[in-house]
């Protein structure tokens, strides 16, 4: 409950803003906390205290004086990347995304505003995976979101929705407003190679959009729809947009 409560603070009109600013300041060091890398393990965050602590109370090679004395401690920035980012991409992680994304659903009702959501796969990435190492997946999914972030506003909200899957929602955008959004995205993406330490990749993406009040009323209809809309897009040999 203490965890809810720490991002219940930012659904709040007055400190909108105040989280936009945290997060394009935690965004500027995407990587993942010092204790992350060392351990060598993904942790959600409401479980990564009491793993460190187990860890290093079990672990023979943690236990040695001179590995417990360069432990460095976690840093406020550290917990809030845990809470409110991927670590991989510096995006905001699908439980803060879909809080975000329902409050943005509620104040477009209360104001009768325009509330967009796209979803966002690459066609390759299958391909991609074969060919680089984690390390190089790592890379490729940092530089996509660099691509995807510098093709929208400072006021929409991207994440890394799942392993593959890419979100934003865009507050203050109807139907056709996000389907401009949606073919400048597409474009970005395939006009130029997303590169990492392997290789140069060309890659296409499947896009699905769906809005209110255009196309859902309520967030989980608007999630149903976009997420039909994404498959839709990929059904159709990728490199397209599908709208809900």
């Amino acid at each position: 409950m203490a965890k809810d409560r720490n991002l219940d603070q930012w659904a709040h009109p007055a400190k909108d803003s105040l989280f936009r600013e945290k997060l394009s300041e935690v965004r500027n060091n995407r990587s993942a906390p010092e204790f992350l890398k060392q351990t060598n393990q993904k942790i959600p965050a409401a479980k990564a205290q009491k793993h460190w602590a187990q860890q290093t109370l079990t672990d023979p090679v943690l236990l040695a004086p001179s590995r417990l004395s360069a432990q460095p401690a976690m840093g406020s920035d550290d917990i809030e990347r845990l809470a409110f980012l991927d670590p991989e991409t510096g995006l905001l992680n699908a439980r803060t995304f879909l809080r975000k994304l329902k409050y943005e659903l509620k104040r477009g009702k209360r104001y009768r505003r325009p509330v967009a959501l796209m979803l966002i796969a690459i066609d390759q990435m299958e391909s991609v995976r074969q060919q680089s190492g984690p390390g190089g997946i790592k890379d490729f999914l940092a530089a996509l979101a660099d691509r995807i972030c510098g093709s929208i506003r400072d006021v929409d909200l991207a994440a890394r929705f799942g392993e593959d899957v890419f979100a934003i929602a865009f507050p203050e955008t109807n139907a056709t407003g996000v389907g401009i959004a949606a073919e400048r995205i597409r474009n970005s993406i395939r006009c130029k190679p997303i590169a990492n330490a392997y290789a140069n990749f060309l890659c296409t993406s499947s896009i699905g959009i769906a809005s209110f009040p255009a196309h859902a009323a309520e967030y989980d209809e608007m999630m149903a729809k976009a997420t039909h809309a994404l498959e839709m897009a990929g059904e159709k040999g990728g490199n397209g947009i599908y709208c809900g």
